[in-house]
């Protein structure tokens, strides 16, 4: 926030200018499934991002419960794409394992149309000593709040 004074003069009391922020809605269809652990609903913390690190775009998704689980998949993209994909260059980190880098993995990404993509393993993944199920009937996924 800035503030601002008639005079210009810092020390007195002035009005704040409203930069035009709005306040995001929290979905409460965000949740994630992924290696055993599961959240849903409106406290989830369960985000799809892309934005640019270092001058390198980057797509991606990430969920969290406090500090008992922390997952993040991420990889060089301008943007998130829609269908089913082999995605290449990919990180993924799992709680306190070493991280997976430069991977390749094929996955389904949906756009949920309520603000809210899910990515969807269709291969396993070993991380670790977990394993993200691609394979099973019910496999794991990030649905994930855009960001």
């Amino acid at each position: 926030m800035m503030s601002c004074t008639e005079s210009s003069d810092s020390n007195g009391a002035g009005d704040y200018i409203n930069p035009g922020f709005t306040a995001k809605v929290i979905s409460s269809a965000k949740a994630y499934k992924i290696a055993g652990n599961s959240n849903n609903g409106s406290a989830c913390q369960s985000i799809a991002y892309s934005g640019k690190v270092n001058n390198t775009r980057y797509a991606g998704f990430a969920a969290k419960n406090g500090t008992s689980f922390n997952f993040n998949i991420y990889w060089p993209a301008s943007a998130i794409t829609f269908g089913s994909q082999t995605i290449s260059g990919c990180t993924i980190k799992l709680n306190a394992q070493p991280p997976l880098t430069n991977q390749t993995i094929t996955v389904t990404i949906t756009d949920e149309t309520d603000g809210t993509y899910t990515l969807t393993f269709n291969s396993d993944i070993s991380i670790g000593t977990y394993t993200i199920d691609g394979t099973s009937g019910a496999p794991d996924y990030v649905r994930g709040q855009v960001y």
